[in-house]
Order: C-alpha cells, then sequence, then structure tokens
C-alpha cells in the first residue's frame, strides 16, 4: 500500500461497528492506480470506550502513519452521517490546517516538522501575538476545511428508504407472516417447482424487499399455492401492495448495488 499511495491523493472512508462497549473501526483508502480505482483495506481495529470523533482520528491517523502517508495527503473522507464519524473528518481537516501553517515558518525544504519543532514555533508566534494584542495570548489559525467530507450516498440511500418503507410495516407483516409459515416443513411439497419466499430481517429495508421481489417474481405460482392452501394465501389487497412496493423500490434497490462497487463513480450513476 505505501509503495502504491507514494505521492497519491486518496480518498479515505471508514466505519465503526459497536457491541456491548466493544468496537472495531474499519479504514480503508481509494485511490487511482495505473488508471484503475484501486480500494485497499488500512486496518481493522478493535477499540473499547466511547467512540468519539476525537478517538477515531487519532486512530486514523496512527493507520495512516503506518504505511508513511502524510495525513496533508487526504484530499477526502467518505463515512456515514454520525456526529463522531463527521466530527473526525473535521479533526483530520484541522491536523491539515495546522500543517500548513507550521510549513509556513521553515526555511528549508527538507527541514523536517517535528513535535519539538512544532511547539517551538508555536511559542515564536505566541511571543508575537501577546506584544500585538497587550499580553493576549490568544491566537487563532487559519481555519477552513482542507479536507473535503462527504457522506456515504448508500447510507443516506438506506436511511431514506428506511424511513419510508417503515410506514408500511402493517403490510409488509402480513407478507411476512406468509413468508415465515412458508418454511414449515408441513407446506415444503407446495415449493417444488418455486423457490420458498425470502424472510425479511426487520431491521434491513433492504431484506424487507427482496422478500416482496420474491412474491412479485412468483405471483402466479404464489397465488395458486395460495388457493390450495389457505394458511399460504395473501389477500387481494397485500397482492396489490406487493407489486407497488416492489416498483416502487425497485431503483432504491438498483441505486444500491451501485453505490457499492468499487469502480462506482458520480458519472456511471444512473
Amino acid at each position: 500500500i505505501a509503495e502504491e499511495t507514494k505521492n497519491k491523493f486518496p480518498m479515505l472512508m471508514y466505519d465503526s461497528a459497536t457491541r456491548n462497549g466493544r468496537a472495531v473501526m474499519s479504514t480503508s483508502m481509494r485511490y487511482l492506480h495505473e488508471n484503475q480505482i484501486r480500494e485497499r483495506t488500512l486496518g481493522l481495529v478493535t477499540q473499547f470506550g466511547r467512540q468519539t470523533g476525537r478517538a477515531l482520528a487519532d486512530q486514523i491517523i496512527d493507520l495512516l502513519g503506518r504505511i508513511d502517508m502524510d495525513v496533508d495527503n487526504i484530499y477526502a473522507t467518505c463515512t456515514d452521517m454520525g456526529r463522531n464519524m463527521a466530527k473526525a473528518s473535521d479533526l483530520i481537516g484541522e491536523v491539515q490546517q495546522q500543517i500548513h501553517f507550521y510549513n509556513g515558518f521553515l526555511d528549508d525544504e527538507n527541514d523536517e516538522l517535528t513535535p519539538t519543532l512544532m511547539n517551538d514555533l508555536l511559542e515564536e508566534e505566541l511571543a508575537e501575538e501577546r506584544q500585538e494584542n497587550n499580553g493576549n495570548e490568544e491566537m487563532e489559525l487559519p481555519l477552513g476545511t482542507f479536507v473535503s467530507k462527504m457522506f456515504c450516498g448508500a447510507h443516506a440511500c438506506q436511511l431514506a428508504a428506511k424511513s419510508v418503507s417503515s410506514e408500511f410495516e402493517k403490510e409488509l407483516a402480513e407478507v411476512r407472516k406468509i413468508a415465515l409459515e412458508a418454511k414449515k416443513i408441513g407446506y415444503r411439497h407446495y415449493f417444488r417447482n418455486v423457490k420458498i419466499p425470502r424472510n425479511d430481517v426487520i431491521t434491513r429495508w433492504d431484506s424487507s424487499y427482496m422478500m416482496i421481489k420474491d412474491f412479485a417474481d412468483n405471483k402466479e405460482q404464489y397465488e395458486a399455492i395460495g388457493y390450495a392452501c389457505k394458511e399460504l394465501q395473501l389477500s387481494e389487497d397485500a397482492w396489490k401492495f406487493v407489486l407497488e412496493f416492489e416498483k416502487a423500490f425497485k431503483p432504491v434497490h438498483l441505486a444500491m448495488q451501485d453505490f457499492q462497487k468499487t469502480n462506482m463513480t458520480m458519472s456511471k450513476l444512473p
């Protein structure tokens, strides 16, 4: 990774999953190499305690250091819309600001910007500020955003779809009931020539779409099974909902697949 990213300006992507006080943060990097988009995982790091923006930013900077990547080379970050994730991106931008600020004091291109030198330069600048501001030690670093902060399109799409699909929980529950019933061994013989509908995970709208899609794609067969077995029969209103839901959410489902492709760019979006 260090060799491929030398003199490159990559985009960072990171996310964190937390359970029972333990979090695993995944950080990856996307960049252009030999006219191809490359994506490499920098690390899966286990953390304990609160996942603050500061903790995430420190971990990301540490991972960059392991491949000799300057923080200043990061041109963009992509993550979900969580406050801590956005804060981590802001803090990375602040580090870049400080690097630009201190680099302005270096006399030689070969000078190394070490923490000791940064402290010395800061003390000198504070001394000048005190003289100019009658003893006031407050000094403002130049602010602004260096790194471009982007939110994950797939995540935003997921949130929007989940918000809308949750309005139809009653209708989804009726279809879900039939899908669960179809799994019973006593009904397996009805599905010799057609697939058994998938069960969904209530918290994941896309799995609900795939369940609905199974019903829509096999409507004639499932209707015939319903006539033969009332326990597997959907009402007319339920069938109408199935067809409308599948039609409405199909573009969202396809967009989700595109968003998660490694070589997806804005120009390729439908």
